[in-house]
């Protein structure tokens, strides 16, 4: 019966045994099939090529979990922790079968996971060639172990996704270990403390987007992409959820103009003195006079601007008019500051008999006035300040409306 059953009849009866094995073995442990030790199973692989397609099915698909017993066994059951499943079995150093290692390393979803030592035996370096062509593991738990994602790197060349478990002090270290891949997303988990080495461990790595999910963990009081960088060639993307220093936003700003998209979401002002809007807006201000010399520098249009343009006008205040239409005026943004025009005619009572309206210099004023017939309305305002939360050492500010294309920058 055995040699002319189908391919897929003989998949789905070891299906059913493994299946069947599992419930029998969950309601009374002495009611499950098992296969046995070491030299059990190499004799019972190596009995027929029946037999031999049957070890080799479970391996592929049923026991996708490798470890290992202080190096003398290697175990081969069911991914799932703390479980081992009724058919697993073992190999040692003197009953193993080569062929079997090396398709155990190749289709395995976890292996050695949590070892702390680095050490390989030689009779076991088969699961490792065949790691090499392994294509399910997931980078994130391969990096864990450092032969296991030293071999996955030499044959891996994309790695999706890898997310670091939460630190104190630094990213892992064996992070460094990832030469020939590209990593398409790097996730960093919170981090307490910061040091100028915490992130050495990537330099000169081959990293597409970096991000900092979580709005937890220490506040960052350094530029994170210096000194140690990955490779700018590749770099596209830098999103951080995390709290950062405002100073170092606009230092990474300056420093690193080769990224497409950057993204901050909550940037912390320090708080030596409380803050109104005028000081958070003179603040957000210098950001986009750097910008737009930037820009002006390499002769593109900042697409910082295209965002502030579409703001509707809705925002416009008499409490924001002032630091507005002074940025209007001093910035030479015609648009913008016809848009304030329009804005004054109708609130030109509360507006000129404000205190801060006497500190317009003469000639905003008259370009002011000048500008009140005719005008042209186009867009609205520049950015819109709220106060969030106050401690001990920060003040947090929410800006809205301040994006950007090649990096957007939200308070």
């Amino acid at each position: 019966m055995m040699s002319t059953l189908k391919p897929h009849l003989f998949a789905e009866m070891l299906d059913i045994l493994a299946t069947d094995s599992w419930e029998r073995w969950s309601s009374n442990t002495f009611l499950s099939w098992k296969l046995g030790y070491s030299r059990a199973i190499c004799a019972f692989a190596l009995s027929s090529v029946h037999a031999y397609e049957v070890v080799a099915y479970l391996l592929k698909n049923v026991l996708t979990k490798t470890s290992r017993i202080d190096n003398k066994y290697v175990v081969f059951n069911r991914n799932m922790a703390y479980t081992t499943h009724p058919m697993s079995f073992m190999m040692d150093e003197r009953h193993h079968i080569k062929a079997l290692m090396r398709m155990a390393g190749q289709y395995c979803t976890v292996v050695f996971d949590g070892e702390s030592h680095t050490d390989l035996c030689e009779w076991q370096q088969p699961i490792f060639d065949g790691l090499e062509n392994n294509e399910v593991i997931s980078s994130t738990l391969a990096l864990r172990n450092y032969n296991v994602i030293k071999t996955l790197d030499r044959g891996r060349k994309v790695h999706d996704v890898i997310a670091l478990s939460p630190s104190h002090f630094f990213i892992t270290h064996k992070l460094a270990l990832i030469k020939n891949g590209l990593i398409k997303n790097l996730i960093v988990r919170p981090m307490v403390r910061l040091q100028l080495d915490g992130f050495k461990a990537w330099d000169g790595l081959k990293i597409e987007r970096i991000e900092f999910p979580d709005n937890s963990g220490g506040i960052f009081r350094r530029d994170v992409l210096h000194p140690h960088r990955p490779q700018a060639a590749y770099l596209k993307s830098f999103i951080m959820k995390t709290q950062i220093v405002v100073a170092n936003v606009i230092q990474m700003l300056k420093r690193h103009l080769f990224l497409k998209e950057l993204e901050f979401s909550v940037a912390m002002f320090k708080n030596e003195r409380s803050y109104d809007f005028d000081n958070v807006a003179d603040y957000v201000l210098k950001v986009v006079n750097f910008r737009d010399t930037v820009f002006a520098k390499f002769k593109r249009q900042d697409p910082i601007q295209e965002q502030l343009e579409s703001i509707p006008r809705s925002n416009l205040s008499t409490e924001s008019f002032h630091t507005i239409v002074q940025y209007a005026y001093d910035c030479s943004k015609d648009d913008l500051f016809q848009e304030c025009c329009d804005f004054f005619i109708d609130n030109q009572c509360v507006i000129i008999g404000t205190e801060k309206f006497t500190t317009f210099a003469p000639s905003l004023v008259a370009r002011l006035l000048e500008q009140v017939v005719n005008l042209i309305p186009q867009f609205g305002v520049l950015l819109l300040c709220t106060p969030g939360s106050t401690g001990t050492t920060h003040h947090k500010i929410t800006v809205t409306g301040y994006l950007l294309q090649r990096g957007r920058l939200c308070f």
